[in-house]
């Protein structure tokens, strides 16, 4: 997964974001969250590799060959970026 220390000296952990070329990063915590609170936040979160932070879901770029980890969710916030782009809000 992409929640990593972020160095060997800093044991804090930080998400970050795999689309390529995003540099966006959750501000560091002392211990590991639940993937379940990202992805309750708009991260998707995949079931092997391909964690999207929020801003690049809402841009699509989501790998489309990663399976999320939280289908159900996944589809909610798809639903919801549909209904924003559509003005449905």
């Amino acid at each position: 997964m992409s929640q990593e220390w972020i160095s060997g000296e800093d044991r804090r952990w930080q998400m970050q974001c795999n689309v390529k070329g995003c540099t966006s990063v959750e501000d560091p915590t002392p211990g590991r969250q639940s993937l379940l609170s990202f992805a309750r936040r708009g991260w998707f979160i995949a079931e092997v590799f391909g964690d999207a932070c929020p801003d690049c879901v809402a841009d699509g770029k989501v790998d489309p060959n990663a399976t999320s980890l939280f289908p159900r969710l996944w589809e909610a916030r798809q639903e919801e970026l549909r209904a924003s782009k559509d003005g449905r809000s």
